[in-house]
């Protein structure tokens, strides 16, 4: 298990955020030290032993041609 791990997270709504959040603290229950921050405020990877970065993801049109 990694030691120290920070997870990153870009969000719209603040749902994003929240599963981020959860994702932290599962990882704090297994015993890692964990930053969960906004990808725009995240500085520094190099602190950390592992990087999970979450986003949202969207279902329809994306504007390159995919349609429902």
């Amino acid at each position: 298990m990694y030691k120290k791990v920070l997870v990153v997270y870009d969000t719209k709504s603040g749902s994003t955020a929240e599963v981020a959040g959860l994702i932290g603290d599962t990882l704090l229950d297994s015993g890692a030290q964990v930053a969960v921050e906004p990808v725009a405020s995240a500085r520094k990877v190099d602190d950390y032993d592992a990087v999970i970065s979450w986003t949202t993801a969207r279902q329809g049109s994306s504007g390159h041609g995919s349609s429902n």
